[in-house]
C-alpha cells in the first residue's frame, strides 16, 4: 500500500516521485513489472529506495520508497503489485469473521469494511454457521453473538482488491465498522 507520494520540489530533485510504504506479500526487484490499483495502471520499478540508500530488491516487511518507469497517477491509498501477482477483486467476499460487539450480527445489517486504507459501504448478506472456538466444527446459524466466530457472507457498494488471509494477512484482513 502506498502510505505517501515523495516529490521534494528541489531543484536537485526537481523531477523526483516516490511511493513509499511498507512492503508486504512477497519481494520486489528492480526492473519487476507492477499493477497499480485500483487504476490497472501498469509500469516497471526503476529504483528501490530506503532512507539515503539505494537498493536492486527490498525484502518484506521492508519500509520502502520506490520509482517507476513512468508517471502515473499514483496516490495514498492505492495498492503497488506485482503483475503476476494481482490479488482477488471481488464486490461479494465470503468470509471469516470474529464478532465482538454486544449488538448480535444479523442479515441486513450495515456496516462500512476498512481494508487497508478503503473504507467500503458493507451489507451483511447471510451468516452461514458458527465455528466452535476449538475449531471442533461448525453450526449453523442466522446470526453471530459476541465473541462468536462465524461464516458471513457480505455485500460490497464496490469491490476490493484482497488476498487469502493465509497468503497475506495484511491484505486479507479487515474491520467492519
Amino acid at each position: 500500500p502506498v502510505q505517501t507520494v515523495i516529490r521534494p520540489k528541489t531543484e536537485e530533485y526537481h523531477d523526483f516521485r516516490g511511493y513509499a510504504g511498507k512492503l508486504y506479500g512477497n519481494n520486489i526487484k528492480v526492473g519487476d513489472a507492477v499493477t497499480v490499483l485500483p487504476s490497472l495502471t501498469e509500469s516497471k520499478v526503476t529504483n528501490i529506495h530506503f532512507f539515503d540508500q539505494q537498493f536492486d530488491e527490498a525484502s518484506v516487511g521492508s519500509s520502502i520508497t520506490i520509482e517507476l518507469e513512468n508517471d502515473i497517477n499514483v496516490t495514498r491509498g492505492d495498492m503497488i503489485v506485482k503483475s503476476s501477482e494481482l490479488p482477488k477483486v471481488e464486490k461479494d467476499i465470503n468470509t471469516t469473521v470474529c464478532w465482538m460487539d454486544s449488538k448480535k450480527l444479523v442479515p441486513g445489517a450495515k456496516y462500512f469494511v476498512q481494508h487497508n486504507t478503503n473504507r467500503v459501504l458493507a451489507k451483511i448478506d447471510s451468516v452461514k454457521n458458527v465455528i466452535a472456538t476449538d475449531f471442533s466444527g461448525t453450526t449453523e446459524a442466522s446470526q453471530l453473538a459476541i465473541n462468536e466466530i462465524g461464516e458471513v457472507n457480505i455485500k460490497l457498494s464496490k469491490a476490493i482488491y484482497f488476498d487469502a488471509y493465509n497468503d497475506n494477512k495484511s491484505n486479507g484482513a479487515f474491520i467492519l465498522i
